[in-house]
C-alpha cells in the first residue's frame, strides 16, 4: 500500500551530489554524522539530526581514504602511498601527524569512545595512538614483517585483534599482559572482528576456503560456536545489544540471522537481488536493516527474520546505513552521489495495512488521499486511514459472503462495493452503496454472480455505476434515483473489468471468454463501437489513462497491453511471464502499475514500453 511516489522513494530527506559519486562513507556511532568521499576527493561532513552540511573540503585537503571518529569530532586519513595517519579535530582544524610508520598505511580505525586510534601498515606492525596528543602507544608485531589485514580495539581498549595473509594467521592481543591468543590458523584467511559493546564477546570471520563466522566467550576465552552457509564474502556482521543475536551480510545476496550463544542459523533472508553491503540491529533490537548492490535497504523482523520493509529511493549501490541512537531515524549512503534520510516507522506503515482476516481482494483510494477501502474474502468492506493504517470502520455482508471489489464516489461521499455468495455455483450477489463518513448502507442492488468475480466503478461524472458479470452482462444504475440505466451484451463469457473513460463517454468492459478481448462502448448512445483483439487469453483488467489517451489492458496471456484510443489501435505488449491481474496509471499518463501472479507489481514508462520499477513484498498475487 502507499502512495506510487512513497513507494518508489520513501526517503524522508536527500543531500544530493547529481555530479558527485560517493565512493565512501563513515557514520559516526551514533548515527547522527556522516562523512562521504566524492569523487574528486571532496569530503564532506553531514550532520544528519540538524539535516546541514556542517563540513566541505576544498579538493584534497584531506586524504582521500580515512574515517570519521564515533563522536565525529575527529577525522583520521591518510593518501594511499603515505606513511603517516593525520588527525584533524573538526572543529579548530588542529592537526596531528602520526609519522612512526616504516612503510605504506593501509588502514586506520578509532576506538568506540573515540580515545584512541589503531593504524596498519605495510611495515607488519599495528599501533594505537591518543587521539588528543598523537602519543604513541602500542606497536604490536607479530614476529614478522606482512602487511596486517585489519585491527580492531575492543570497546575497553585492553584487546586488540588483527590478521595476516601468506601465510594466514588470526590473533588477539591483550594489550596489558602482551598475551597473543591465535583464533585461526593457516586454512582460513580474510578476516574481519565484531567486539560486543560489553567486551565479552568477539565475533570473527573468514572467507576462504569456506565463509565462515565464529563467536568466542572472552571472560572464559572459549568458541561458542562456527556458523556456516553463506557462499561469498562477508563485509558486515553485528550482535544486537545483548549478544543474543548475530545478523551477517554477504555478497552472496542473502544476510543471515543466528543465535550467538550457539551459532544455530535461525533465518535466511533473500530477498535482495545484489550484494548485501551492510547489516545493522535497530536500537531496540526489534529490527534488522540490511543495504545492497540491489539499489535498496529493507528492514526484516529480528526474531525470525521475515521482511517488513522496502526502503527504496536509492539509484546506486547503498554503500552503508546507520540507525540513530534513538531509533528514529536511518541514515543511508549511496554511490549514487546521495545521503538519505528515512523514518523507519513510515516506511513500515507505508509497506502493509492489516486487519482483514481473508484475502484482500481489492482496494480504491478516497479522492482525498488520506482514506483507503478495501474489498475482502473475509466478508466486509472496511475503511481505513492511508498514512496510519487505522481502520475507520467495517460492514458485513453477511454470512457466506465476500467482496471482491470497491469504488469511491468522485465527491467522496459515498462507497461502492461488489459481493457474492461463497458457493462456486450461481447465486445473488448484490451491489452496495456506502455512506463513507459513517459505514451505514445507502442502497443495495442484487445481481446474479457466480465464483468468476467482477468489478464496479463509477463514472467520474458521479452519475452512474456499471458492474459486470458471468453472464456477459455489463449493468448500470443511475446512482441518484438508484434506476436501472442501461444494459450492455459484451459476450458469452463472464465480464471481469468495467472502466469509464475520464470524460465519461466511453465505458471499455474486458472478457473472459467469446469474444476475448476489450469491448468499447459509447455510454450515452448504448451501443459497443470497437472490439479490441490481441491477447490470447482471457482479460483481467482495464484502466484508462487521466488524459484518456490510452487504455490498458491485463491479462492471463501474461501482457499487459496499451492502446491508442484516438484509433483503437494497439500501442505496446508489455511482457510479464506470469498472468496481470490488475492495471492502473497511478494519477499519471507517462507511467503504468501492472500487478500479476508472481505476487509483484511492476511501474512501466508508457512512451517506451519498458519496465522502470518493481515492488515486491506480498506472499499472494495482488491488485492496484
Amino acid at each position: 500500500m502507499g502512495y506510487f511516489h512513497q513507494q518508489l522513494d520513501g526517503s524522508s530527506f536527500v543531500f544530493r551530489w547529481p555530479d558527485k559519486i560517493i565512493r565512501l562513507a563513515a557514520f559516526t556511532e551514533d548515527g547522527n554524522r556522516v562523512a562521504v568521499w566524492n569523487t574528486g576527493e571532496f569530503l564532506r561532513i553531514l550532520d544528519l539530526k540538524e539535516r546541514k552540511e556542517v563540513r566541505t573540503s576544498a579538493p584534497r585537503e584531506f586524504p582521500g581514504r580515512g574515517t570519521l571518529s564515533p563522536d565525529g569530532k575527529t577525522f583520521a586519513g591518510f593518501e594511499p602511498d603515505a606513511k603517516e595517519v593525520v588527525l584533524w579535530d573538526l572543529a579548530t582544524n588542529r592537526t596531528l601527524r602520526l609519522t612512526d610508520h616504516a612503510k605504506k598505511v593501509l588502514m586506520a580505525r578509532f576506538s568506540l569512545d573515540s580515545t584512541q586510534v589503531v593504524s596498519a601498515s605495510e611495515d607488519g606492525c599495528v599501533r594505537t595512538w591518543d587521539v588528543a596528543t598523537g602519543k604513541l602507544l602500542h606497536v604490536v608485531q607479530f614476529g614478522d614483517e606482512r602487511p596486517p589485514l585489519g585491527a580492531n580495539l575492543s570497546p575497553n581498549l585492553n584487546l586488540m585483534t588483527a590478521g595476516y595473509f601468506s601465510p594466514s594467521k588470526f590473533s588477539l592481543w591483550d594489550l596489558k599482559t602482551k598475551q597473543v591468543r591465535q583464533l585461526s590458523g593457516p586454512e582460513h584467511q580474510n578476516y574481519g572482528a565484531v567486539f560486543s559493546r560489553d567486551n565479552t564477546r568477539l565475533v570473527t570471520g573468514s572467507t576462504l576456503p569456506t565463509p565462515k563466522l565464529e563467536v568466542w566467550d572472552l571472560v572464559n576465552f572459549k568458541s561458542l560456536g562456527i556458523g556456516t552457509g553463506h557462499t561469498n564474502d562477508m563485509p558486515a556482521y553485528a550482535l544486537n545489544s545483548n549478544n543474543t543475536r548475530l545478523a551477517s551480510a554477504s555478497m552472496d545476496q542473502t544476510a543471515r540471522l543466528w543465535d550467538a550463544t550457539t551459532m544455530k542459523p535461525l533465518a535466511v533472508m533473500r530477498d535482495h537481488k545484489g550484494w548485501v553491503t551492510d547489516v545493522k540491529f535497530s536500537p531496540d533490537d526489534k529490527r534488522i536493516l540490511t543495504g545492497s548492490q540491489d539499489q535498496t535497504l529493507r528492514l526484516w523482523n529480528a526474531t525470525d527474520g521475515s521482511p517488513v520493509a522496502i526502503l527504496r529511493g536509492h539509484t546506486g549501490d547503498v554503500l552503508g546505513a546507520s540507525y540513530f541512537a534513538n531509533g528514529s531515524m536511518i541514515g543511508s549512503t549511496s554511490s549514487d552521489g546521495t545521503v538519505r534520510l528515512w523514518d523507519p516507522d513510515l516506511v513500515e506503515r507505508n509497506g502493509a495495512i492489516r486487519g482483514n482476516e481473508n484475502f484482500v481482494y481489492g482496494v480504491a483510494f478516497h479522492p482525498d488521499n488520506e482514506r483507503v477501502a478495501s474489498a475482502s474474502w473475509d466478508g466486509t468492506v472496511r475503511v481505513w486511514e492511508a498514512t496510519t493504517g487505522k481502520q475507520l470502520w467495517a460492514s458485513n455482508y453477511g454470512e457466506g459472503q465476500i467482496v471482491v471489489s470497491v469504488a469511491f464516489h468522485p465527491d467522496g461521499k459515498l462507497l461502492a462495493s461488489m459481493g457474492r455468495h461463497t458457493s462456486p455455483v450461481a447465486g445473488m450477489g448484490s451491489v452496495r452503496l456506502w455512506d463513507v463518513q459513517t459505514g451505514r448502507e445507502v442502497h443495495r442492488w442484487e445481481l446474479p454472480t457466480d465464483w468468476r468475480d467482477g468489478r464496479v466503478a463509477i463514472r467520474p461524472q458521479g452519475d452512474l455505476l456499471a458492474v459486470g458479470n458471468f453472464e456477459g452482462i455489463v449493468r448500470l444504475w443511475d446512482i441518484n434515483t438508484k434506476a436501472e440505466f442501461a444494459q450492455f451484451k459484451v459476450g458469452q463469457g463472464s465480464v471481469r473489468d468495467v472502466t469509464f473513460s475520464p470524460d465519461g463517454k466511453w465505458l471499455a468492459a474486458s472478457t473472459r471468454e467469446f469474444p476475448l478481448g476489450v469491448q468499447i462502448w459509447d455510454v450515452a448512445e448504448r451501443k459497443m463501437v470497437q472490439q479490441l483483439q490481441g491477447h490470447t487469453q482471457e482479460v483481467y483488467a482495464v484502466a484508462f489513462s487521466p488524459d484518456g489517451k490510452r487504455l490498458a489492458s491485463g491479462s492471463t496471456d501474461g501482457t499487459a497491453r496499451l492502446w491508442d484510443t484516438s484509433t483503437w489501435k494497439e500501442e505496446a505488449v508489455l511482457k510479464h511471464g506470469s498472468n496481470v491481474y490488475s492495471v492502473a496509471f497511478p494519477r499519471s499518463n507517462l507511467r503504468l502499475a501492472t500487478a500479476c501472479a508472481d505476487n509483484t507489481i511492476r511501474f512501466w514508462d508508457v512512451k517506451t514500453g519498458n519496465e522502470v520499477a518493481e515492488l515486491r513484498g506480498h506472499t499472494a498475487y495482488c491488485s492496484v
